[in-house]
This record gives structure tokens, sequence and C-alpha cells, in this order.
């Protein structure tokens, strides 16, 4: 798998509990004072495979034309995408 061939970084191997305890501070403060999210959110492996499983293996249906998507094979043809196979 892609994600799991980049280069890792400290939030990598972080522990799912870890993490979403993180989450709740970040949406605390009002718009003109909002931050990012934790970077481990963007990061973490276990948050991932949460995100794969509760959102993209339930029911997900991603609209769009072909012209609009940048096929990573250059060609256009089908491409797998995490779990999701996407035909051209």
């Amino acid at each position: 798998m892609l994600l799991r061939t980049m280069l890792q970084n400290p939030h990598t191997h972080a522990a799912l509990p870890e993490v979403l305890e993180k989450l709740p501070g970040a949406a605390a403060f009002d718009f003109d004072q909002a931050h990012p999210i934790p970077a481990a959110v963007d990061h973490s492996l276990a948050v991932h495979d949460l995100e794969q499983q509760v959102l993209f293996q339930q029911e997900w249906i991603c609209v769009g034309r072909k012209l609009d998507v940048i096929w990573p094979d250059g060609e256009g043809n089908a491409v797998n995408f995490s779990t999701v196979m996407c035909l051209s």
C-alpha cells in the first residue's frame, strides 16, 4: 500500500486513543481563533485504518467526471485507490 511505503514521521505509529483525545481541543476554539487539527490525525496509520473501515468500506459514492481526475497511471485506466477501484 502506498501510504505504508511513504516516509514515516513521529506520528505514524501514534495509537488511536492518543490521537482521538487531541481532537476536541482543536475543535474548541471560535472560528477566528481556530487552528489546524493535530498532525497525528493526518499521519497516524491507526486513523487511516479507521477511516478506511468506517467511511470508505461502508458506503462511499464518488461522483465526478473522468476528465476532472488526474490518473496516477497517466492513461486513465482503472486505478486502485486504497480499497476502492476507480474505473475509466
